[in-house]
C-alpha cells in the first residue's frame, strides 16, 4: 500500500492471510506481524550512527535540578541494551546524564566484562555505574541514592524510545511538578463492594484525556517514569521490605510509595503508549517459555495485596476513587466490559 515501508507492508500482508488461516497458523502468522510491527532494524540504526560520527547525547548546560536518566540491564541483554541507550542519548531534549547500572555480582570484572559497543557510548555520553545488585530494582534504587536531588527518568533495556520522549515526559513536569509523570499508565478499579479488582481487569493505556493526576493511575516502568526529587516516601529504600512485598514487581513499589508519600501520577500530554522493541522476537519467546517474565505477571495481584495491606493503602484508594467518580459512574467503571 502507498506510504507503507516494506516491513509494514509484510506486515500487513501476514494479518491479511491470518484472517482465514487455521487457528495454529493464525497465531504463528500474527507472531511474525508484530515482530515487524514493533521492532527495530538494527542494521539500519547501525548505518545511522555512523553517519552521525560523533556527539553528546548529554547536555554540555547543566541545570540546576539535574535531569537524569537510569536504567539497567544483565548480561543476556547486554548486546540489545546498546540500542536501547542510544535512543536515550538521541532525544530533541538532551538530559544532565544517561546512567547504565550493573551489578558488581554479574560483573565481576566491571567493564572489562562489558561489549566494545557498549563501552562506545561512553564517548557519547553514557554513565556506566557498578553497585549491589536488587534485580529490576537497579533501574531506580540507586540512582535516587546517588543523586536524591535530581529529576529521575526510568527507561527500559529492552524499548527504542521515540526520540521526542523525554521532552514529553519533562514539559509535563515543568507545567506541574508536584507530580510524578509517565507515558504508560493502568487504570485501578474497584467492584461494587469497594474491592480492587484483579491487576487484569484493570483499564489499560490510559490517555492524558482520560485522568486527571490521580492516585488511581498506576505506572507501568516500561513507558518510562519521570520521579521529581524526594516524590516517594522514605521507606522506598527499605530493601527488607520490598524484597519481602514485592520482589518481582517494582512497579507496584514504587507507585505504593508514591500513594504513601501523597504524591499523584500525570500520564503525559500525547503520551507514547505503543513501543518498539530492540528484540521484540527474544522477549515474546521468554514470554511463551514462562520465563521470570510470566512469573511476574502472575503474581502482580499477590504482591500488590501484600504491600496494599501493610501500608494499609486501600481506604486511601478508595476515598481516590470515590471522588473521582461520582454515584452514577461507579458500576460502568469498575465493570471488566468496560476495558480496553
Amino acid at each position: 500500500m502507498p506510504g507503507m515501508d516494506c516491513k509494514k507492508w509484510c506486515a500487513f500482508i501476514l494479518k491479511k492471510v491470518a484472517k482465514n488461516s487455521p487457528k495454529k497458523m493464525r497465531l504463528a502468522l500474527m507472531f511474525q506481524a508484530k515482530l515487524l510491527e514493533s521492532g527495530i532494524s538494527k542494521p539500519k540504526i547501525d548505518r545511522k550512527i555512523r553517519k552521525q560520527g560523533d556527539f553528546s547525547g548529554v547536555t554540555n548546560t547543566p541545570r540546576k535540578t539535574p535531569l537524569v536518566v537510569s536504567l539497567t540491564t544483565f548480561p543476556a541483554r547486554m548486546d540489545d541494551v546498546y540500542y536501547a541507550i542510544y535512543s536515550l542519548l538521541n532525544q530533541t531534549l538532551k538530559p544532565d546524564a544517561v546512567v547504565l547500572w550493573l551489578s558488581t555480582e554479574e560483573c565481576p570484572g566491571l567493564e572489562r566484562d562489558l561489549p566494545a559497543k557498549l563501552l562506545s557510548l561512553k564517548k557519547r555520553g553514557l554513565t556506566i555505574q557498578f553497585a549491589k545488585n536488587l534485580k529490576q530494582y537497579n533501574k531506580l534504587m540507586h540512582s535516587l541514592t546517588a543523586c536524591p536531588e535530581a529529576v529521575v527518568v526510568t527507561a527500559d533495556d529492552d524499548v527504542y524510545y521515540e526520540s521526542d520522549w523525554l521532552e514529553k515526559l519533562y514539559q509535563s513536569y515543568l507545567a506541574e511538578p508536584a507530580h510524578i509523570h509517565c507515558h504508560r499508565a493502568y487504570q485501578i478499579r474497584f467492584d461494587d463492594a469497594g474491592k480492587i479488582l484483579p491487576y487484569a481487569q484493570w483499564k489499560r493505556r490510559i490517555a492524558w484525556s482520560e485522568t486527571a493526576p490521580s492516585f488511581l493511575n498506576f505506572i507501568t516502568g516500561v513507558g518510562g517514569v519521570l520521579y521529581p526529587p524526594h516524590c516517594l516516601h522514605e521507606e522506598v529504600l527499605r530493601e527488607d521490605l520490598f524484597l519481602k512485598f514485592s520482589p518481582f514487581a517494582d512497579d507496584i513499589w514504587f507507585w505504593a510509595m508514591a500513594v504513601l508519600k501523597g504524591t499523584k501520577i500525570r500520564v503525559v500530554k500525547n503520551n507514547t503508549a505503543t513501543l518498539t522493541y530492540v528484540n521484540l522476537a527474544r522477549d515474546m519467546s521468554e514470554d511463551k517459555a514462562g520465563t521470570l517474565f510470566q512469573i511476574n505477571r502472575s503474581k502482580n495481584d499477590e504482591q500488590l495485596q501484600a504491600v496494599l495491606d501493610y501500608y494499609n493503602l486501600t481506604s486511601i484508594l478508595w476515598k481516590a476513587f470515590q471522588a473521582e467518580y461520582p454515584t452514577g459512574t461507579h458500576t460502568a467503571l469498575s465493570h471488566p466490559s468496560a476495558q480496553i
